[in-house]
């Protein structure tokens, strides 16, 4: 073989194992890439992922917390309406009350009931019934009547529009308007029981 063909066999096997080194490199990078590739869609996936997740759990946490709010302000609807209904309902009691002192029939119930808890409650001794201006005179009888022998003695008040305040000896029974109504959670227990639990809650 000549230097000319030695060189050309030489120069073969150089451009040979330069290709096959190419080749080879190509491959690895080729690899490498598609490795990296793959693991930055991976990444990317998993970043996409978690910051889906943290989007979901901010949002449910607002979902919640509007909730929460809403229920809030339904509960605080409903008691606000439960008290407006409750005034209303106090307001109608008084005018239901005037009205039952107004009518001779159930004025005689109130005056009996009146003087059948005085005379179990209060203590021995004369009774001074205060009553309206306009209590017919007739119906004290009614309660001279029910007195069982004691003293009674009766005294008008302007400012009293109906029913009777009875006492002796410093103890009294206050059967009026005023005196039924003044123990108020005793009576807004019993409006509350009428209008329904569900009204001030």
């Amino acid at each position: 073989m000549s230097l000319g063909q030695q060189e050309q066999a030489l120069l073969a096997l150089v451009e040979e194992y330069r290709a096959a080194e190419c080749s080879r490199l190509q491959a690895e990078a080729e690899t490498e890439a598609a490795a990296l590739l793959h693991s930055a869609r991976r990444e990317a996936r998993q970043r996409v992922h978690h910051a889906v997740e943290r989007a979901r759990e901010r949002a449910a946490l607002r979902i919640r917390g509007a909730e929460a709010e809403l229920d809030t302000r339904r509960r605080e609807h409903r008691q606000r309406l439960g008290w407006a209904l409750l005034r209303i309902a106090r307001g109608q009691l008084e005018e239901a009350l005037m009205s039952r002192w107004s009518r001779a029939d159930s004025r005689r119930s109130w005056i009996e009931a009146a003087a059948a808890r005085a005379l179990a409650s209060l203590p021995a001794g004369p009774l001074m019934v205060v009553h309206p201006p306009d209590w017919p005179e007739s119906e004290r009888s009614t309660l001279v009547s029910r007195a069982r022998g004691r003293e009674v003695s009766f005294r008008a008040d302007p400012g009293l529009r109906a029913g009777l305040f009875i006492s002796t000896g410093g103890t009294s029974l206050d059967a009026t308007v005023v005196g039924l109504l003044a123990d108020t959670q005793a009576v807004d227990a019993e409006l509350l029981a009428g209008l329904g639990e569900e009204a001030v809650q």
